[in-house]
């Protein structure tokens, strides 16, 4: 059984009213519609497109915890430098395409 100490739950209780404070203050921002909401009216830098994507795919597609977990270090050299390679390959080649004139919902370049 876990037992939590005075500290744990005012960490715990101190973040949950961060993210609610959070959301109150998002929420008071005029939203212009589904597009804005979804693409962050489009104010994501490639630094932040990048970083975000590589943290998904780790943590939602292919289950780096788990396998880091069971086959320790060797889960960075098959999992973790092949992605950031071709990561950086998809930044710097096919950031460059602007496939927006149809309006799909991608990442823009300006």
């Amino acid at each position: 059984m876990i037992s939590f100490s005075s500290l744990d739950i005012f960490i715990i209780v101190a973040f949950l009213v961060l993210l609610i404070g959070i959301g109150f203050i998002a929420s008071l921002k005029p939203n212009k519609d589904d597009d804005d909401y979804l693409l962050s009216g489009r104010k994501v830098g490639i630094v932040l497109f990048v970083l975000t994507n590589v943290a998904t795919w780790y943590g939602g597609i292919l289950g780096v915890g788990e396998f880091s977990y069971r086959y320790g270090l060797v889960s960075w050299f098959t999992q973790g430098l092949p992605y950031y390679i071709f990561a950086i390959i998809f930044a710097f080649l096919f950031s460059q395409i602007k496939l927006d004139p149809l309006h799909f919902l991608l990442y823009p370049i300006n």
